[in-house]
């Protein structure tokens, strides 16, 4: 009922066909389509959905097994029975009888109840403990999608202001070459300086088309996390520019939100179905009680007229209990049970290595964050330093003050200094998303419940 719930919920959200635009601007929506039709997070919604299944299948096992057969027999010939001649004044004698009826038919209903099994209780359990692991697995798969979607965002947003800084730069240069072939043709200018303009020209040119790849390469990537079909186009608006003090990120109750944490949850229901999962071979050792009841009839008849209406069918019915006993079974339960708690403790180690990682990635992460800051502050001076040198040598070059070689210089670190202060926001957004991440906020930074 949930799974074609979630089915007919599925069919009344639009999806995208493949060659039209997608109504995607900014990266709050490109999340939210991310999370309704990434592959991998639909997977663990029914991975999840499938886990509500297996807590009935477990539910079932004590629930009354009911069922109805039915047979016709046909003896061609009818079976033989060898009888003691001493039985019918024949002795030393066997006696071949032919006993029965040519056409026999049977009908049964039959039940059977489970009255008492501990294995079954821990199973029971222990599937609704599964289920809850698939629930984090699933909450844990949706933050996976949301960073690594954002991550695509911002890498294909900076690598589109990158190819604008490479482009401005060429635009510049062509309008240079032109310039400089004027004033070669007015003979105020050398032939070689357009050369090597001309030089850089090219140069620019195929690093522009590098970039071109870059960036395509980067949106082809946030299309698949994204759940967006490939030819499908889409118009995203870039990001505002607008760094923040690292206070903002600074989280000095580190401690009191681990155990919130998705993958120290999941590490903590796993040990939890681990030791279900011991139980379970325990409940093992205990006796099974169940009733079972049959009722049923039969015909016997000489001649094919088993439904003629008139001829007789007896009746029969039975009910009981069985009950259980394991004796031995070679040691197999012990050697599970052993497997079991060994297991626990591999879980054990596994929550004190995750909780000191996240430690280590908390602060990795703002170190990251203030190591970018530092750096963005830098490369922002920096490029506002190599514009006023470029507009400065430009305006000297056009006057006859500076030479070629100046100005090309100053073009040069303009682009480089703009490149970088961009490769330095992208460490900082990066950095951003690896903190939210590790602190278990990203689904709620992006409104994601």
């Amino acid at each position: 009922m949930r799974l074609s719930l979630v089915l007919f919920i599925g069919l009344l959200i639009p999806k995208v066909v493949a060659g039209q635009d997608v109504k995607i601007t900014s990266l709050q929506e490109l999340i939210d389509h991310a999370v309704h039709y990434n592959y991998e997070k639909m997977n663990a919604t029914l991975d999840k959905e499938r886990a509500n299944y297996q807590v009935k299948e477990a539910i079932s096992k004590g629930l009354p097994q009911v069922s109805v057969s039915g047979k016709m027999d046909n003896y061609l010939e009818l079976p033989t029975t060898i009888f003691p001649g001493d039985m019918m004044g024949l002795p030393g004698q066997d006696v071949e009888v032919q006993m029965g009826k040519a056409y026999n038919a049977n009908v049964n209903a039959s039940f059977n109840q489970l009255l008492f099994s501990q294995e079954f209780f821990a199973g029971v359990k222990a599937a609704k403990t599964s289920k809850e692991l698939y629930e984090l697995q699933e909450y844990k798969t949706e933050e996976g999608v949301i960073y690594q979607t954002a991550s695509f965002y911002y890498q294909y947003i900076i690598s589109l202001k990158k190819l604008q800084t490479i482009t401005d730069n060429l635009t510049r240069m062509l309008s240079l070459q032109e310039m400089t072939q004027l004033m070669v043709d007015q003979q105020v200018a050398l032939s070689t300086d357009l050369d090597r303009i001309k030089v850089d020209v090219t140069n620019l040119k195929a690093i522009q088309l590098q970039q071109e790849a870059v960036t395509q390469y980067q949106l082809n990537l946030l299309k698949v996390m994204a759940g967006i079909p490939f030819s499908a186009q889409v118009n995203l608006t870039p990001f505002e520019f607008t760094p923040v003090d690292r206070v903002t990120y600074s989280n000095p109750s580190m401690s009191l939100v681990m155990e919130d944490l998705t993958d120290i949850k999941l590490l903590h229901t796993q040990l939890k179905l681990q030791q279900l999962s011991e139980k379970v071979y325990r409940a093992g050792r205990y006796p099974t009680l169940a009733a079972y009841g049959q009722l049923g009839y039969d015909a016997r008849r000489d001649e094919f007229n088993i439904f003629q209406a008139g001829e007789k069918w007896f009746d029969y019915s039975v009910i009981g209990l069985t009950l259980s006993i394991p004796i031995t079974d070679g040691g197999y339960k012990r050697a599970k049970i052993k497997q079991e708690r060994l297991k626990q403790e591999q879980t054990i180690n596994l929550l004190a290595q995750t909780r000191e990682q996240v430690y280590v990635e908390n602060e990795n992460a703002l170190n990251q964050i203030d190591n970018s800051l530092k750096m963005l502050g830098v490369q922002e001076d920096n490029t506002h330093l190599a514009r006023r040198v470029y507009n400065q040598t430009y305006l000297q070059y056009k006057e006859g003050i500076a030479n070629l070689t100046d100005l090309l210089n100053a073009e040069t670190g303009l682009r480089d200094s703009e490149l970088s202060y961009y490769q330095s926001y992208l460490n900082f957004k990066l950095a951003e998303l690896n903190l939210w991440k590790t602190q278990g906020v990203i689904k709620y930074k992006f409104n994601i419940n």
